[in-house]
């Protein structure tokens, strides 16, 4: 070692000699290395001469693995002197390999002779194999002492007195496998190994030792270890054939012919013996995997390895994503999915191999299969669309516009047909083997062309081409989409065909993890075993609740739910909820009965699911109870169990309310819900007929009445007319949304309900004479006095003044609404997807802009469409618009027309948009109509064609032209055009059966449009967006007055002047052009537009604040 040249000789800090060159450091510091590995059998130097010789040779140590139980000696002694020798090389080595930097000590060459010729990093490689070899010396603890170790004998903790070495052990091991490996082993801020720097390298452990030295390294670090460093311990790993037992588990896992249907999971949940059959082929196998004779009986290196890596893989958490849509969204998503294959393979190997009873194995594989298909689902948009809300206004006339209620059977038989009719050319999935949708990635383009091919041969080898009801026709009309470039349309169709695969996977799992608890299989503690049972009931109702999310239907072509599986699938999630409070409430914990709250809640929302797909039966004679009711009735009190199941946890401290906003208000939640479904009942009620709005409103208040929110159970029936009991049952409902608001400020759904209760007002209050009026009706001081937010005025201003609080500033999100964070309950679960959030600003937007409308607020609407303009693209639009590698491009441009069976159309910021832009043109003929029709109403009303960003002839069909969003839009123009033109009033309606006539209108009005407004685009707008004045002494100071003086800061006087310009001949509206203003010596250039107008102007007039007298050039640029 050479000292010389040490800048620092008191940091005593060894140096590789330098005088050579460089090209000496890195074999001298392998040779030390391996020097200081060989130090540990050097001890019969100081001891007696009749211990056996034990030394190793430095070939020895490269070419072969040292063992550990070499070292081991009988006398403690020993042991202890062996620790000592340990140590110093450690502390040699690490001197030796801190003063490598980095590109030195990963530098690789080449050996071997020209037909095998291989890459090696020599440093890595001998430092890997002597810190092994120490570490695994240092964990067999040959001195007597107890290491820290599991049931899983491949991972260990050092024992006490050695961990401060173990962990310097462990460092140089982490820098180790970066060269190897290409991954870091690095602690964070809380004590945790990160991976950074890792990008699959094909480099592998050459051998099962090898492989089980890196994990028990890993684990040493953490519970959780990195997946850069679990990939590479399994790309050692030896091929495993297929057995008897690993077929027969696939093939029920896998086979598309077998499926649980949801009447299937409710008889399993209630009646398991009944299911014997779904499991008889496998049930042998679950039998012989739970003896103890068969359990854990191989020993083998590489099974062990197996086990332990799907047991940190059943233990980790979901693989984050990102929901913003992001120009590396698809990518992201992409290799998301790809984790999720791996994860998935390595667990269900070692189930199907090894332990194929294990219960939370298969939980597992069903929560990484609903994982994914929630992934997709999100961004593949709803058939139904966002940008809705039902019932938040009265429709404005006296007759409901539903149709005639039938008797019960009757309404039953209707939903069967209308399933039966739209169940024909569906299917859930195509080919025979589900693993496909697991394996391949659904957002990569080339992956699930892939698939594609691979599906549509399989389909090809075993179909008739002939069958029109094959999956084979299916199949080849989805690759016509592909082959005609309909990219997105492809991708949609595929994608609903995932989601339903993947369920039926999930399925599949949940089902059997909850037979092998019934069983008694798999779980030996009684206590896990029914934490367990209540989990998986919980998953599968939630699962199954997920499904009518947003009224999708699933498959292919995916469309609205029917009534009838609507009903089906929230009567299952009901079975599940119920059967995990039966299992909750066994427990002998006193405080078991209050840990149902929030299943209580989900049974309530079941209840109501069911009750709305009886909202069309009849009444058959006055003393009836409808099954709506029942419904409704089961509903209300699994509400009020929540609610008081909730105080009780909030009560006592086992239920903590930490995050605001999105879905997390413990006990509030319940009571939110309770009092909106009770708003809910009486809408319900007075939307009948006058021949039964009487036994309506009775209904609703049988239903409403017991649950009061100021507390007073006293029976109103016997006091008070019906419109009072309606009207005091509404003011209750107010009530408690006012609270929630006032407990919570981020509790925006409770925003919406107080501003939906305020629109129905007038109508609650009197519907035999305010039904035409509807929300702008007025409610008698005396009533109105008793709700709050209520004003003097017309309802619907008071509802706007409600609403446009999650509206007060410019959001991301467009209105105040935020997201669940986590998912620590069924409800919490359902709220944690995009499409639900989705689904609910789409409907807070939805009902702002109906208050807008209503009010006639052009100002705000037009702020709101700048709002809209300028926001990016929603998920489902986003993977739209990049579907077959496609770059990104903006949503400007996007045109606003609904076309059939089409996703695209529904779009999120696509339904917000044509929705503004068409209550925006109501507006504006509404405007058209009370004055003068005027050159700007027909210029605001072109200007809303042109956002439609569709071209003449796709208007001219009958189809797209009376559409929703598009209709008001081209009667605003029609109207004001016909007005502006005859100089007469605008017409009130128009004979829409004519469509020739339609057209002809519309293309005139066009036509005169372009030639008015040549330059006008699809963002011209009224105004500007307004901006918030500066309060500085300037700004307060600032003269607008033309000729008013002012002193400036240096002493001299400016003084506002007017200036008239003449335009340059050939300029047309909207170019520009520049003037000059001489103001002493120095000359202002000054940038002039050319109006828009009927006639060009030939001067222009502007105003200046100048010092003395300028006059204007008459030099004008050419535009």
């Amino acid at each position: 070692w050479d000292r010389s040249n040490l800048a620092n000789d008191r940091l005593k800090k060894l140096i590789l000699p330098t005088r050579q060159g460089k090209e000496l450091r890195l074999p001298i510091a392998v040779a030390l290395t391996a020097l200081c590995g060989t130090a540990a059998f050097t001890m019969n130097a100081v001891h007696t001469t009749a211990q056996p010789e034990r030394h190793i040779q430095l070939m020895d140590l490269v070419d072969s693995d040292a063992s550990a139980a070499e070292c081991v000696a009988e006398d403690e002694h020993l042991y202890e002197e062996m620790i000592r020798v340990i140590f110093q090389s450690v502390q040699c080595i690490r001197l030796v390999t801190e003063s490598i930097p980095d590109d030195e000590f990963f530098s690789s060459f080449s050996y071997g002779d020209g037909n095998s010729v291989k890459d090696q990093k020599p440093l890595p490689f001998v430092l890997e194999r002597v810190a092994t070899f120490f570490a695994d010396t240092i964990l067999l603890a040959p001195s007597g002492l107890d290491s820290e170790t599991d049931e899983n004998p491949l991972w260990g903790n050092y024992s006490r007195g050695t961990r401060s070495l173990g962990s310097n052990v462990d460092s140089i091991l982490h820098r180790a496998y970066k060269g190897l490996y290409g991954f870091t082993l690095s602690n964070s801020n809380d004590g945790l190994p990160t991976v950074a720097g890792w990008a699959g390298q094909e480099i592998k452990p050459e051998n099962i030792t090898t492989a089980a030295q890196l994990y028990r390294c890993v684990m040493r670090c953490r519970k959780a270890p990195p997946k850069a460093a679990l990939l590479t311990i399994m790309a050692a790993m030896p091929r495993v054939g297929e057995t008897t037992q690993s077929k027969a588990l696939e093939k029920f896992l896998y086979s598309s012919s077998s499926r649980f249907s949801h009447t299937d999971v409710r008889m399993l949940v209630k009646q398991p013996s009944n299911c014997e059959a779904k499991f008889s082929e496998i049930s042998r196998f679950l039998e012989m995997s739970n003896s103890s004779s068969t359990r854990n009986s191989s020993n083998e290196e590489a099974e062990i390895l197996r086990r332990g890596i799907a047991e940190v893989y059943i233990e980790a958490s979901m693989p984050p994503l990102d929901d913003t849509p992001e120009k590396d969204s698809r990518t992201q998503c992409a290799q998301m999915e790809k984790d999720l294959w791996s994860r998935f393979e390595i667990i269900l190997h070692n189930l199907t191999h090894y332990t194929c009873a294990d219960c939370e194995g298969w939980f597992r594989l069903a929560q990484l299969c609903l994982f994914k298909a929630n992934v997709i689902a999100d961004r593949l948009g709803l058939s139904k669309g966002f940008s809705r809300s039902n019932d938040f206004m009265p429709p404005g006339r006296a007759t409901t516009t539903r149709q005639p209620r039938k008797e019960l059977s009757k309404l039953v038989d209707n939903q069967e047909k209308e399933f039966h009719l739209r169940s024909i050319g569906r299917t859930e999935s195509l080919g025979s083997n589900l693993k496909l949708y697991m394996q391949h990635s659904w957002a990569s383009f080339e992956s699930l062309k892939l698939l594609h091919e691979k599906i549509g041969e399989d389909l090809k080898s075993v179909l008739d081409e002939e069958d029109d009801t094959s999956e084979l026709q299916i199949w080849n009309e989805i690759a016509t989409l592909y082959a005609d470039g309909k990219f997105s349309v492809w991708e949609q169709a595929w994608g609903g065909i995932f989601v339903c695969s993947l369920r039926t996977m999930a399925t599949k799992c949940m089902c059997l993890t909850l037979y092998l608890l019934q069983k008694g299989l798999g779980l030996s503690d009684a206590d896990r075993r029914n934490a367990l049972i209540v989990e998986t009931c919980e998953g599968l109702g939630t699962g199954a609740y997920s499904e009518q999310l947003g009224s999708q239907w699933y498959g292919y072509p995916m469309q609205i739910m029917p009534h009838i599986v609507k009903r089906d699938v929230a009567q299952t999630a009901l079975v599940c909820y119920s059967h995990a409070v039966k299992v909750n409430s066994n427990k002998e914990d006193a405080k078991a009965d209050n840990e149902s709250w929030d299943l209580f809640f989900m049974m309530g929302k079941c209840h109501e699911k069911i009750a709305g797909t009886y909202g069309d039966e009849a009444f058959s004679y006055p003393d009836s109870m409808r099954v709506y009711e029942t419904s409704m009735r089961s509903a209300l009190e699994s509400y009020s169990k929540s609610l008081l199941q909730a105080q009780a946890c909030e009560k006592d401290g086992s239920l903590l309310v930490e995050q605001q906003g999105g879905s997390s208000h413990g006990a509030m939640e319940a009571v939110y819900r309770l009092h909106a479904t009770r708003l809910k009942c009486l809408i319900d009620a007075v939307q009948h007929g006058d021949d039964e709005r009487e036994q309506a409103e009775s209904e609703a208040l049988r239903l409403t009445e017991p649950f009061s929110f100021s507390g007073n159970t006293d029976k109103a029936s016997e006091h008070g007319s019906v419109r009072d009991r309606v009207w005091g049952v509404a003011v209750d409902v107010a009530n408690a949304m006012v609270h929630c608001r006032t407990k919570h400020s981020f509790f925006h759904r409770s925003i919406y309900r107080h501003s939906q209760c305020l629109m129905w007002a007038p109508v609650l209050s009197d519907p035999g004479h305010l039904w035409q009026e509807g929300s702008s009706g007025e409610v008698p001081a005396l009533k109105a006095l008793k709700m709050r937010g209520l004003n003097s005025e017309s309802a619907v201003e008071s509802a706007a003044g409600v609403i446009r609080a999650i509206f007060d500033k410019k959001r991301a999100q467009l209105c105040a609404v935020w997201v669940t964070s986590g998912a620590e309950s069924p409800f919490q679960g359902i709220n944690c997807h995009v499409r639900k959030f989705d689904s609910l600003r789409g409907k807070y937007i939805s009902a702002f802009i109906t208050c807008l409308q209503l009010c006639k607020k052009r100002d705000e609407l037009e702020n709101f469409l700048r709002w809209a303009n300028s926001s990016r693209r929603d998920l489902p639009s986003h993977f739209g618009d990049t579907a077959g590698s496609n770059p990104p491009t903006g949503h400007t441009s996007d045109t606003l027309l609904v076309k059939a069976r089409s996703l695209s159309s529904n779009f999120f910021l696509t339904s917000v948009k044509r929705e503004t832009n068409a209550a925006l043109a109501s507006v504006i003929l509404h405007e058209s109509k009370a004055t003068k029709v005027l050159e700007s109403h027909l210029k605001l009303s072109y200007s809303c064609l042109l956002r439609l960003n569709a071209d003449l002839s796709s208007l001219q069909k009958r189809r797209a032209r009376r559409s929703r969003g598009v209709k008001q839009v081209v009667d605003a123009l029609i109207a004001i055009y016909s007005a502006f033109s005859d100089s007469a009033p605008a017409a009130e309606t128009f004979d829409w059966s004519t469509d020739g006539q339609v057209c002809l209108q519309l293309e005139a009005a066009v036509k005169r449009c372009r030639e008015l407004f040549p330059s006008v685009s699809a963002s011209f707008l009224s105004k500007r967006p307004t901006q918030r004045k500066k309060k500085d002494a300037d700004s307060n100071q600032c003269e607008k007055i033309v000729g008013k003086k002012r002193k400036e800061v240096d002493g001299t006087f400016a003084v506002v002047k007017q200036f008239n310009v003449e335009v340059p001949e050939g300029l047309s509206s909207g170019e520009t052009f520049i003037t000059e203003i001489k103001e002493g010596n120095s000359v202002k250039r000054i940038r002039l537009t050319v109006p828009d107008g009927a006639t060009r102007p030939t001067t222009l007039k502007f105003n200046l604040r100048v010092q003395g007298s300028p006059e204007p050039s008459n030099d004008a640029d050419s535009p």
